[in-house]
C-alpha cells in the first residue's frame, strides 16, 4: 500500500484536508470526516427538510411522484402512431415533436453496416444544414440518429412549419437509396470526403477517457453485436 495513503488514513482524515496519491499524481481533498466516536458518515436520508442539519451531510429528500394531471395523455396508440399531449404550463404555447424510425434489419449485422449507417446520417444532416439551419431560426429544430434497430428522425419545436421541415429531411433521406452507385445530387463535391475525414477523426477519438473505454468494454462483454470504434474504422 502507498504510504502517502498510510499516513493519510491514519493522522490526516481532518475535513478540507488536500493531499496526493501515487506519487503525487492523484489529487484529493477531504470534504467530509467522522467525528470523535463515530464509526461512519450518517448521509441516509431521514429528515424532511434535505440539507437541514448544521454539517450539510444528508442527502437531500426524494421529490415525490409526479400527479397524473402532469403527465402525458396518451391520445393515440396504434401499431403505426403513437400520439401524446402534455400542456406547456411555463409559456403557455403549443409545441409538437415528431419522430419518424425506420427499421433496417441488416444495420447492425457486422461493423462496417454500422459504421456505413452512421456515415449515412452524418452526410444526411450535412445535406440538411442551410434548411435545417433556418428552420433553427424559426424554432424548429431536427436531427437524424443511428440505433440497432435502424434511423430516427427526430423534428420538433414551435413551428407550423414542423410537417415541411419533415418532409425536406426525409426527401433528402431517400435520395440515398435512390442509386447504389452514384451519392446524390444534394451532396456538395468533397463533403463525402469530409465527412468521412470526420467520422474516422470521431472514432480515433472514442475511448481516450477511462469512464468511455471502461462503459464499451462492459457492452462489448455484454453484446456480441456491439461493434467497438476500432472494428469500424479497419
Amino acid at each position: 500500500m502507498d504510504s502517502s495513503f498510510v499516513e493519510m488514513s491514519h493522522h490526516n482524515t481532518i475535513q478540507d484536508f488536500e493531499g496526493t496519491l501515487e506519487g503525487k499524481r492523484i489529487k484529493f481533498k477531504v470534504l467530509a470526516a467522522p467525528k470523535a466516536g463515530q464509526v461512519s458518515l450518517n448521509c441516509y436520508d431521514d429528515v424532511d427538510d434535505g440539507y437541514a442539519d448544521k454539517d450539510n451531510l444528508r442527502f437531500p429528500s426524494i421529490p415525490p411522484a409526479q400527479a397524473k394531471n402532469r403527465l402525458p395523455n396518451l391520445v393515440i396508440n396504434t401499431k403505426f402512431l403513437k400520439l401524446w399531449h402534455l400542456q406547456d404550463r411555463k409559456f403557455k404555447r403549443p409545441k409538437a415533436e415528431f419522430r419518424l424510425t425506420f427499421i433496417c434489419p441488416y444495420i447492425n449485422k457486422g461493423a462496417k453496416y454500422r459504421a456505413c449507417a452512421e456515415l449515412l446520417a452524418m452526410l444526411c444532416s450535412d445535406a440538411c444544414t442551410e434548411t435545417c439551419y433556418l428552420a433553427s431560426v424559426c424554432e424548429l429544430n431536427s436531427s437524424i440518429s443511428v440505433s440497432d434497430a435502424g434511423f430516427t428522425i427526430r423534428v420538433h419545436g414551435y413551428n407550423d412549419k414542423i410537417l415541411d421541415l419533415t418532409n425536406a429531411i426525409m426527401a433528402t433521406f431517400f435520395s440515398f437509396f435512390q442509386s447504389t452507385k452514384h451519392l446524390p445530387s444534394c451532396i456538395i463535391s468533397g463533403r463525402f470526403e469530409k465527412n468521412l475525414e470526420s467520422l474516422l477523426r470521431k472514432y480515433c477519438n472514442m475511448g481516450i477517457s477511462s469512464s468511455s473505454l471502461c462503459g464499451n468494454v462492459r457492452l462489448r462483454c455484454l453484446r456480441k453485436d456491439h461493434w467497438s470504434a476500432y472494428s469500424k474504422v479497419s
